[in-house]
């Protein structure tokens, strides 16, 4: 039996969006329609499937469960996310009081428009429902994040709602991608982080494969499709980076802007800014605190002959 379901009591009240003047309009790719949470056992079995023309993805943050859809059973647990397209009859059911997830439903015409234009095809082939499914936890934090968000119900939220849903789903789709291609790059993202936020360290190529989850040689091969360079030469250029804002907005010696970035020994530091920016770093400093212009600094990756690490 087909169940079409009725979200009134739980909609989103307008007026998040008419309250702000300057964007008083939902947004035309994708835009809530509700955001709920729910902790606790559900069915103990299947009683009936209900469809719906809205889309709804379906965060499992604790616990285990069972998503049915079109007459297939869907294991749930933590960290997996469900995007459930419009039309496809499904029910959850589960016995585990720890069960506990976050549903969004959303509007979105231009994935209305390929859904109705590709049914069957491998872009919603993650089940053979038609339901796409993703295994993210960092994902699923933001989902969380929504949730929390869209708690407020009052002010000029709508626009801030509409484009951290566009954020999501367009990581969920992203990562999908990754995944049936083989990539899975989820972890590069983090990866990254790390690097960013500790490019004066020299952390282990091993122990950043470690953290992204895969072996060595997969984690090599990942991180260069992700990024175009390998982790040595991305740390290098994040080093530059950060040598550069500090001797456009500081006055510290370059020596000790050297060990900052990661450079124990200022003359290597001083070749390798050179290579990359064409001056040195002392007469990239003297440049950007002249009236004239600074010279335009895009990093190139190091070449070979660059080491470092």
């Amino acid at each position: 039996m087909i169940v079409r379901l009725s979200l009134e009591s739980e909609l989103l009240p307008d007026n998040l969006w008419l309250s702000a003047s300057w964007l008083p309009v939902h947004s035309p790719v994708a835009s809530p329609l509700s955001v709920a949470r729910f902790k606790g056992p559900r069915r103990i079995k299947r009683v009936r499937e209900a469809a719906h023309d809205f889309w709804e993805m379906t965060g499992v943050l604790g616990g285990q469960g069972i998503l049915g859809a079109k007459g297939e059973e869907i294991p749930m647990a933590r960290g997996e996310i469900f995007l459930t397209p419009p039309g496809v009859t499904h029910d959850e059911y589960s016995q585990d009081p720890a069960f506990e997830n976050i549903w969004i439903a959303f509007r979105s015409p231009p994935l209305d428009a390929r859904w109705s234009q590709l049914p069957g095809t491998a872009w919603f082939q993650s089940t053979k429902s038609g339901v796409l499914r993703l295994s993210s936890e960092s994902l699923m934090e933001e989902i969380e994040q929504l949730w929390l968000f869209a708690g407020r119900r009052h002010g000029a939220i709508g626009p801030e709602l509409d484009g951290r849903l566009l954020a999501i789903l367009g990581r969920f789709l992203r990562l999908l991608n990754e995944k049936e291609a083989g990539q899975s790059l989820d972890g590069m993202d983090h990866v990254m982080q790390i690097l960013r936020e500790r490019f004066h360290d020299t952390i282990p190529v091993k122990k950043l494969a470690a953290t992204a989850g895969c072996s060595l040689g997969h984690f090599q091969r990942a991180f260069k499709r992700h990024t175009g360079c390998t982790v040595v030469e991305f740390r290098h250029k994040i080093r530059l980076q950060n040598a550069v804002n500090l001797l456009r907005f500081t006055t510290l010696p370059i020596s000790e802007v050297s060990e900052q970035c990661g450079f124990p020994d200022p003359f290597y530091f001083s070749r390798c800014f050179q290579r990359h920016t064409g001056v040195s770093p002392r007469a990239f400093r003297r440049q950007a605190h002249s009236p004239a212009p600074t010279p335009k600094f895009i990093p190139h990756p190091p070449d070979a002959a660059a080491g470092g690490g």
